[in-house]
């Protein structure tokens, strides 16, 4: 009888275990990949409207008004947000 609640112990910890281990390494990276992309979306979206206005640039303007964003501004974005998240890539 001992040995069967010593059993279900055990079971118990490595259920917490790999529940603990699914939320860090699967489930926290996700969500926090989902926040990025729409931070750095946002974050690109108003750079390039502040780069049109201090340039006078027909194509920046053209392209902030059509609510697009430059590629190079949204990886910088989106790698500095994973990094505040505390995920590397």
């Amino acid at each position: 009888m001992e040995k069967i609640k010593q059993f279900k112990g055990i079971i118990a910890i490595i259920i917490a275990l790999l529940g603990f281990a699914f939320y860090w390494f699967q489930y926290r990276p996700a969500q926090a990949r989902k926040e990025c992309v729409m931070t750095a979306q946002n974050h690109s979206r108003e750079l390039l409207k502040t780069k049109a206005n201090m340039n006078n640039g027909t194509q920046l303007q053209d392209a902030a008004n059509k609510n697009l964003y430059l590629q190079p501004d949204y990886e910088i974005s989106f790698k500095n947000c994973l990094s505040e998240h505390g995920i590397a890539n």
